[in-house]
């Protein structure tokens, strides 16, 4: 629960972090390195990694700018959240 009494939803920004600094570059790294694994997985793989780093990483920065935002008088972050993506 947020200091407005909601609760959130959601990864916490560390493992947005481990997603994008480790297990992306583990992903990507073991569909290049390992040949023996069939092509077609090898291509999953990679692909889920690099899918993997911009979906968390983009994520992690969007959280970051809401979380510096100023709540206007009587709204909570949330309402900030969707003032956003508008």
């Amino acid at each position: 629960m947020d200091n407005n009494g909601v609760y959130q939803m959601g990864k916490p920004q560390f493992i947005r972090l481990v997603d994008v600094f480790f297990l992306a570059p583990l992903m990507v790294y073991t569909a290049v390195k390992y040949k023996q694994v069939p092509k077609s997985m090898r291509i999953a793989i990679f692909t889920s990694g690099v899918l993997t780093a911009f979906y968390n990483g983009r994520n992690y920065l969007l959280q970051r700018k809401i979380d510096k935002l100023k709540p206007l008088p009587g709204e909570n972050k949330n309402i900030h959240y969707a003032r956003m993506l508008n």
